[in-house]
């Protein structure tokens, strides 16, 4: 019964019916599962960003393109 009245003090009741739709799974399997959700989240915006870096047509329109060297020399005026 302890455990009842923990749930309860965290506001956590639950009738039976609510609970058809719940699993349990192991922690090492959450912790699993979680850290491949980042890594496929990581390489989806990977994936977006080089997408649109490549859809990108660059500055165009006769911009200026400056070396590292440029850029340098003409903050240090």
């Amino acid at each position: 019964m302890a455990g009842r009245s923990s749930r309860r003090a965290r506001g956590e009741r639950r009738s039976r019916r609510n609970l058809t739709g719940l699993v349990t799974i192991p922690r090492a399997e959450l912790g699993s599962l979680r850290a491949k959700m980042r890594r496929v989240r990581l390489e989806l915006g990977r994936a977006v960003t080089r997408a649109r870096i490549e859809a990108d047509a660059g500055p165009g329109d006769g911009a200026p393109i400056f070396s590292r060297d440029e850029l340098a020399d003409a903050w240090k005026r």
